[in-house]
């Protein structure tokens, strides 16, 4: 009784471990199927929400702690971008948002262009939530994806014009109308 029982599991474990190395197989070819690279335009996207963002909470004066200084009135950030977009058209960065910190970021880019930068300034990233701190990353996977995605910059005025701070304004509206509209859109269906 007791070899049938073993035999029994031994056909059972190599079944399913077969089955399991097929969905790996299977997975990773779907997943090169559903992902886009990002595209430079995608990147300018997510600096123009950031620096909307940046300017209409004004936190611009915290990047003279971080940032490298341009002339007195601009300073450089670095930035971190995962190479591609999952099939959601969603994606990640990574970059300094004082006086919060280094922030793991989910964004994603509309059909129409427009990047949704998720995580809100008030709620101060927690690790709970998708966007988030990288204070409560591991060190080593921090250290790997700063190394594996692509780096760029971005650049903060110190005292960005009226016009620019009106379309920073305009702009944020914007992106909440369009969100509140699409998850409106959502509701509506899921109730039918």
């Amino acid at each position: 009784m007791r070899q049938i029982i073993c035999v029994a599991l031994a056909l059972l474990f190599l079944t399913l471990s077969q089955g399991v190395g097929q969905e790996n197989k299977t997975g990773n070819a779907e997943r090169s199927d559903t992902t886009r690279p990002l595209s430079q335009s995608d990147k300018d996207a997510v600096v123009q929400a950031i620096l909307d963002e940046m300017y209409v909470d004004n936190l611009q004066p915290y990047v003279i702690d971080v940032g490298k200084e341009l002339s007195r009135s601009e300073y450089q950030l670095n930035i971190n971008f995962k190479p591609t977009l999952n099939k959601d058209n969603a994606g990640w960065v990574i970059y300094k948002l004082m006086p919060y910190g280094q922030v793991y970021r989910l964004f994603s880019i509309r059909s129409d262009g427009l990047a949704i930068l998720y995580g809100k300034l008030r709620d101060r990233f927690p690790p709970t939530q998708p966007s988030y701190l990288t204070v409560y990353m591991d060190d080593d996977d921090l250290c790997q994806m700063e190394r594996d995605w692509g780096k760029g910059h971005f650049t903060v005025q110190l005292k960005p014009s009226s016009v620019r701070l009106a379309q920073a304004r305009v702009g944020l509206r914007f992106k909440e109308v369009k969100l509140r509209q699409g998850r409106s859109r959502v509701d509506a269906t899921d109730e039918d």
